[in-house]
C-alpha cells in the first residue's frame, strides 16, 4: 500500500488496520488507543455491535510488545480475552468523567502485552489536563472528539521505546502518537481509516517539533 505520508522517519497509511498491519516490518513497539465504542463522532460513528470481535481480530494482527489503552469501561472485555504482562495507569485528577460510583473517573489503564525492550521506572503517570475534550497544542485545535494529550503520549513513548526505534499506532486519530514520535526522535508508523484524521496528523508534523509540554 502507498503511504499517505512519508517523510523524516514518519509513515501514516489511509486504511483499515487489519489490511495495513500484515504487510508491515520492522515494528519495534506498538503504542495506541482504539475506540472505545462509546458513540463518539469518529471511526464510522464509533458505535459497533461487534466490538469485542472486532478488538480480536486487530488484536490478534497487532505486533508486540503493544501498549494499549483501552477505555475503563473496556477493562472488563480486555481483561477477559487477553491478559495483560501488567496493568498502568494515567492518573489524571482534574478529570470530570463520569464514573460508575456517581462521581468522577480520574484515571485510565494503559494495557502491557508482550515483553517490552527496556526497564520501565514506574507504571503510573501524572497529568493535568486542561478543562473539556478539545486540547490545545501550540496554536492548534484538533478537530478530533477525543484526541490524547501530547505530554502523556510522549511520556508513554520515552518509557516503552529507544530513540530511533519504530512504533507502530494502528489508531493514529489526530496524530498524537505521530507527533510525539517526531519530537522525541523515533520513527513512527501511523493506520488510520479516517481520511480526515489522515490530513490532520500531516498538518500537525509539517508545522515542526511542538514543545512537549
Amino acid at each position: 500500500m502507498r503511504p499517505y505520508y512519508e517523510r523524516d522517519g514518519i509513515v501514516i497509511y489511509h486504511g483499515d488496520c487489519r489490511e495495513v498491519m500484515p504487510s508491515l516490518i520492522g515494528v519495534d513497539v506498538t503504542i495506541t488507543d482504539p475506540p472505545y465504542n462509546v458513540g463518539l463522532d469518529y471511526s464510522q460513528g464509533d458505535r459497533r455491535t461487534d466490538y469485542s470481535e472486532w478488538t480480536c481480530d486487530w488484536f490478534r494482527l497487532t505486533p508486540q510488545p503493544l501498549i494499549v489503552t483501552p477505555g475503563t469501561r473496556n477493562l472488563g472485555m480486555w481483561l477477559a480475552f487477553a491478559q495483560p504482562r501488567w496493568i498502568c495507569a494515567w492518573f489524571k485528577p482534574n478529570q470530570n468523567s463520569p464514573s460508575g460510583l456517581n462521581g468522577y473517573n480520574v484515571w485510565e489503564p494503559v494495557l502491557v502485552y508482550g515483553k517490552h525492550p527496556k526497564p520501565v521506572g514506574h507504571d503510573a503517570w501524572l497529568s493535568y489536563i486542561g478543562t473539556g475534550q478539545r486540547i490545545h497544542v501550540g496554536a492548534e485545535v484538533l478537530d478530533h472528539p477525543c484526541p490524547k494529550w501530547l505530554p502523556f503520549w510522549c511520556q508513554l513513548v520515552e518509557a516503552f521505546s529507544e530513540p530511533g526505534q519504530t512504533v507502530l499506532d494502528p489508531f493514529m486519530g489526530s496524530g498524537t502518537g505521530a507527533r510525539a514520535c517526531a519530537n522525541l526522535g523515533r520513527k513512527y508508523v501511523g493506520i488510520e481509516i479516517e481520511e480526515r484524521y489522515c490530513e490532520v496528523a500531516a498538518d500537525r508534523l509539517a508545522q515542526g517539533v511542538l514543545a512537549l509540554w
